[in-house]
């Protein structure tokens, strides 16, 4: 949405996300003068997968982000996994990236506490199907006090979840266990190119990065953190008001 002839912005979801994640931002960010996109990721909802394990690796999403990108440079919003994905693009093609947002999306590897559920799922890939999946999924959320959603919202969400590659979902639990903190060569290379980044989350996140490990991400790159109230770790949902006009106002300052 937005002009053709705006500055660029990509929205890039996160692990069990697609682009309809950032559904409630793209007209607000349309109409502050961007032309944005949002994606889903190689294998995510309606992007095609491949049934591979080795293709959804960090470096293949992140040269999937940059064939996106093209030539003309773009404000990059990640959120959560997405957000390395973003990373990885600004260490690599830095003359891509006019500013990098980290939506809930930390450092490094996840931490400890989520690993169980995680390799429990990259077991079941190659036994189960999507909707056993999902059904497992739906019994260990309940047991956990999660509440119910509306019905529609929960039909998407079972759809996309069917619709995702399983291999894509195994692919990204893998590189969550194991990706390091790189948030020292990030530093560099946004320092050495003058590259703005923002770091946001919800108030409330505790499904992935603890909210103290972003914020200290946030000192480490010496760049803003910002708290959205009223969030956990879906702010472009739980509170979109908020989240856009931190967006706009963080590219605004980079003069768009």
């Amino acid at each position: 949405m937005g002009p053709r002839d705006g500055p660029a912005m990509v929205l890039v979801p996160g692990f069990t996300g697609s682009k309809e994640d950032f559904l409630p931002l793209l007209e607000p960010l349309a109409g502050a003068g961007l032309n944005v996109t949002a994606i889903d990721q190689r294998g995510q909802h309606e992007s095609p997968g491949t049934g591979r394990l080795d293709d959804y690796r960090l470096p293949s999403f992140t040269a999937d982000l940059i064939d996106v990108i093209g030539s003309r440079p773009a404000h990059l919003v990640g959120h959560s996994f997405g957000g390395l994905v973003c990373r990885e693009v600004t260490l690599a093609r830095p003359d891509l990236v006019s500013s990098l947002t980290l939506m809930d999306s930390g450092p490094g590897a996840l931490p400890r506490e989520h690993w169980d559920l995680m390799t429990a799922l990259c077991d079941l890939v190659p036994v189960a199907t999507s909707e056993q999946i999902w059904v497992a999924k739906q019994a260990v959320d309940a047991a956990a006090g999660v509440p119910a959603l509306e019905p529609d919202v929960e039909e998407f969400l079972h759809r996309r979840w069917v619709a995702t590659d399983p291999w894509c979902l195994a692919g990204i639990a893998q590189t969550l266990m194991s990706v390091p903190d790189l948030t020292s060569e990030l530093s560099d290379t946004v320092t050495q190119n003058g590259i703005p980044v923002l770091v946001t989350y919800g108030e409330d996140d505790t499904s992935a990065w603890p909210v103290p490990e972003m914020a200290d991400m946030a000192a480490r790159l010496a760049v803003p953190a910002v708290a959205i109230p009223g969030a956990a770790h879906s702010p472009a949902v739980e509170n979109p008001q908020r989240t856009v006009r931190e967006i706009i106002d963080f590219v605004s300052a980079r003069g768009v």
